[in-house]
């Protein structure tokens, strides 16, 4: 059995990070505006440069450059301290060790040793055998490439994102989809995709395919 699980939004949460490091620069622009509507907006499938364009009013000239600036100071290490696991990640990690299933995480960050440094701090890098760390600009052809070279009776991916559901394709894998993370369960419906809320629910469906020998019921 092998199960791949994506990391932000999916076991980690990140959110706090992606919001604080958007108003640091829209300050930084002299811009201070409330922002609690940033991430219900982008979750609904709208990119950074979008929500500045369309919901603050911004010129496309100043939304592209504060949009760039927020790619690139996103994974700083003052804002990957914000990161924080979910409350049902280690439960579900320790879950699959006891199922025997072999553990992978999937990443689409660049800073790969900060990345390292959270399972470490975060008591996960022993429960997983392996940490795939791939380019955020072509994630998804690279965690299919990954992917394609894995085959398992019992194969399991967890994701929150269309780069994960995106990277699934073609691939003989069971795919569970996530609506707490990056994408919310209003755009994954407009697009007829089956999802979750939490771990613990697909914790249950997994349970019974298991027990079934992989039928999904």
């Amino acid at each position: 059995m092998k199960t791949f699980l994506d990391l932000d939004g999916t076991i980690v949460d990140s959110t706090q990070r992606h919001v604080l490091a958007l108003k640091d620069i829209l300050l930084e622009e002299g811009i201070e505006v409330n922002i609690d509507n940033y991430l219900s907006y982008k979750r609904d499938g709208f990119s950074t440069k979008q929500y500045l364009e369309n919901m603050l009013g911004l010129s496309t000239l100043q939304s592209v450059s504060i949009s760039n600036k927020w790619v690139k100071v996103i994974e700083d290490q003052k804002y990957l301290l914000l990161d924080s696991l979910y409350d049902d990640s280690n439960v579900f990690l320790d879950w699959l060790s006891m199922q025997g299933s072999c553990i992978y995480i999937l990443t689409a960050r660049k800073n790969e040793r900060l990345t390292y440094e959270f399972l470490k701090n975060s008591g996960i890098q022993k429960k997983i055998n392996q940490l795939y760390v791939v380019s955020p600009s072509n994630a998804t052809e690279e965690k299919k490439h990954i992917l394609s070279k894995h085959v398992a009776n019992e194969f399991f991916y967890i994701g929150d994102t269309e780069a994960d559901f995106d990277a699934c394709k073609g691939i003989d894998i069971q795919m569970f989809v996530l609506n707490r993370g990056f994408r919310s369960k209003k755009y994954w419906d407009n697009r007829g995709v089956e999802t979750y809320s939490n771990l613990h629910e697909i914790k249950r469906i997994m349970s019974r395919m298991i027990c079934s020998g992989g039928e999904h019921n």
